[in-house]
């Protein structure tokens, strides 16, 4: 969930005074617009702190200007100096950025002019963006890039300690994630439904080819369950293996291996689940650290 920056540190130190008394383990992903240096001190601060989180790359802003004529999913590496940029002058960008305008309560003129005063950063973004990886290195925070289009783009975030790529546009960056060892992700909705709203690769089939090792709920989280639900259904994978992608994986990519699977010794973080066959589950009790979370018991 994105916050305004003047609220993000209030509400962080907040979550780590109340965890104690909060019924689940709540962990935090900083999702960092590569662009907005303004958030660097209080990601320094987050992850100066007790309650690590994990740190995912994101640049929207060099998606946003990209010429029309250059498919999103091909791009070039977004510090390439030859990308494409549409004219941020023209009725056209205008018009696409509306609805951004309109989600952020701004006119779109004053929205349109914040873009431009934005782009203008670009020459900086790439020492902002080492800032930002030496202080999560230090940290020993995970690190995660977004949106992938070359594997060069993967190699260079790779190169500064992100080893998850979180939804990779295109099956040949996939694949060099894979080679290289990396972290797959790819969203439970996009396995749900059956494809990708963007038209990038669907995870279903990046699941059957092995170039996913993470489905995350992309912000649906009723999703997952239907992401394994139907992937089962439709014989891309058996039970074990599917539940691999919402447990086990996530755990251990994201640096938390007391967790994730159930053996002795662990957490005992466990899910019970109603699931009669050809039906979909429903989470009827959950167990944090062994001690009961929530319980949902039937009508009647």
């Amino acid at each position: 969930m994105g916050i305004a920056l003047d609220d993000f540190g209030a509400g962080y130190s907040s979550l780590a005074r109340l965890a104690p008394r909060l019924t689940v383990d709540n962990r935090v992903q900083l999702r960092w617009e590569t662009f907005c240096f303004e958030a660097l001190p209080l990601i320094e601060a987050a992850l100066a702190g007790p309650n690590r989180p994990a740190l995912a790359f994101n640049d929207h802003t060099t998606m946003g200007v990209l010429d029309p004529s250059c498919p999103l999913q091909t791009r070039p590496f977004d510090h390439d100096p030859a990308l494409p940029v549409v004219d941020m002058t023209s009725a056209e960008f205008a018009a696409k950025m509306e609805p951004r305008a309109r989600r952020s309560g701004m006119e779109v003129e004053a929205f349109v002019a914040l873009t431009r005063a934005m782009w203008q950063r670009r020459p900086d973004v790439l020492a902002a963006i080492d800032r930002a990886a030496q202080a999560a290195k230090a940290a020993r925070a995970p690190m995660l890039s977004h949106d992938d289009s070359q594997a060069e783009t993967r190699d260079f975030y790779r190169r500064h300690g992100a080893r998850i790529s979180e939804f990779p546009m295109n099956p040949t960056v996939a694949r060099a994630a894979r080679e290289a060892g990396d972290w797959i992700v790819f969203g439970a909705p996009n396995a749900a439904r059956g494809g990708s709203h963007l038209g990038s690769p669907g995870a279903a089939d990046m699941v059957a080819a092995g170039l996913c090792d993470i489905l995350a709920s992309d912000y649906y989280y009723p999703a997952i369950l239907a992401a394994v639900a139907r992937l089962r259904a439709d014989g891309v994978g058996t039970l074990p293996d599917l539940w691999k992608l919402i447990a086990a994986n996530p755990a251990e990519s994201l640096g938390l291996p007391d967790r994730g699977r159930i053996a002795v010794g662990l957490r005992a973080d466990l899910v019970l689940l109603e699931w009669p066959e050809g039906e979909v589950p429903v989470v009827r009790r959950t167990y944090v650290a062994g001690r009961s979370a929530y319980a949902a018991e039937r009508r009647g």
